[in-house]
């Protein structure tokens, strides 16, 4: 991929790409695996592979993207990866191990963010990647939130 989009702050984006912040920003490329249809990141230049199994990204500056991963091919959380320093955090983990996913079962796809908190976004969130019925997992059942900082993991409330 040649050419990067600019996309504006906080759009979740959920599809193959390449992504910029701003014209000049850091530029990320979603792709498609070679092995089936999971996304996985990677940060140009370099272009030196993150994460796999990416379920959605957004940035949240110029300079900071978030993101979620799923357990089937990654590891699984909400990630931060700053452009500037280079440093990858995941400020909110799995909470459920288990044979068949020792890094975690867990399953987390970045939904959106808060109207009225900057610092706050939305993820659809399951103990158990297995257990899930997609058919209706992207409901407000399976919608939790958590802060920027990793803190208030929990159930959105109506």
């Amino acid at each position: 991929m040649s050419s990067a989009t600019a996309v504006p702050l906080r759009q979740v984006i959920k599809q193959h790409g390449a992504y910029k912040s701003v014209p000049e920003g850091c530029q990320i490329v979603l792709e498609i695996s070679e092995m089936g249809g999971y996304l996985k990141l990677t940060i140009n230049p370099p272009s030196t592979h993150l994460f796999k199994d990416i379920t959605g990204i957004a940035w949240i500056s110029p300079d900071v993207l978030l993101f979620t991963v799923s357990p089937i091919y990654g590891k699984p959380g909400v990630f931060l990866f700053n452009c500037v320093s280079k440093q990858i955090r995941r400020i909110v983990g799995p909470r459920t191990t288990n044979t068949g996913y020792p890094s975690g079962a867990d399953f987390f796809e970045l939904q959106g963010f808060s109207k009225n908190n900057d610092q706050e976004f939305y993820f659809y969130y399951a103990p158990d990647v297995d257990a899930i019925d997609f058919s209706r997992h992207r409901t407000k059942d399976f919608l939790f939130q958590s802060r920027i900082d990793g803190t208030g993991f929990e159930k959105v409330h109506e």
